[in-house]
């Protein structure tokens, strides 16, 4: 979300979708950037620790090393999940890694734990087995995946008013297509059945 968003900001794409919080940041730094439309919401992302760290409940989490994504739900929810269980941020070790990187950090033990979003909670849970534990890191609040384009793009709304036709005609289609729908997105992004299975209710 944050480099596709980035890329809007640019005018290197014409619109993006991205997180919610990562827009409302942005829009700090470049008053031009607009929200077009809210397309999903979102309650995936999840802690995921090591077992082997000593880690059982969120309290263990103190003296440990975290690692996120920097800019993403992923700082967000860790923030988040920290305030609601009383843990000071001087009494955890938050290591940003980039996201394609989490799964391995966790995995070859650089951290103990890790905050993500679903594809990278699958991974990292598939490979740690039984060592890994995860809480739900979102305090039942669903974040929002949001539509954003340049100022430019609303002047000259066309394409926009393209793109969120075709949305609702794909909404309708998930809506009426369920199973279908799950095999076209698996095929597409390459995702295993188990974890379309696990985050199709999640997102809606």
């Amino acid at each position: 979300g944050f480099a596709t968003l980035e890329a809007v900001a640019k005018g290197e794409v014409l619109m993006g979708l991205g997180y919610e919080s990562t827009f409302a940041m942005m829009i700090n730094n470049d008053p031009s950037l607009r929200l077009a439309a809210s397309v999903a919401l979102v309650n995936t992302n999840e802690i995921v620790v090591r077992r082997d760290r000593g880690i059982h409940n969120p309290a263990d989490l103190k003296g440990k090393r975290i690692g996120f994504c920097p800019n993403t739900s992923s700082e967000y929810y860790l923030l988040s999940f920290l305030l609601v269980n009383r843990i000071p941020l001087t009494e955890v070790t938050m290591v940003k890694v980039p996201g394609p990187g989490l799964v391995e950090a966790i995995v070859n033990g650089e951290v103990d734990a890790l905050s993500a979003w679903d594809t990278v909670v699958y991974d990292a849970k598939k490979r740690l087995k039984d060592n890994a534990t995860s809480w739900p890191a979102q305090n039942n609040r669903d974040w929002q995946w949001v539509l954003v384009v340049k100022d430019a793009t609303t002047q000259s709304p066309e394409p926009l008013r393209r793109f969120l036709k075709a949305l609702l005609k794909a909404e309708d289609f998930v809506l009426t297509h369920r199973e279908e729908a799950k095999n076209i997105i698996a095929r597409r992004w390459g995702f295993e059945p188990a974890f379309m299975q696990q985050i199709w209710d999640m997102t809606r």
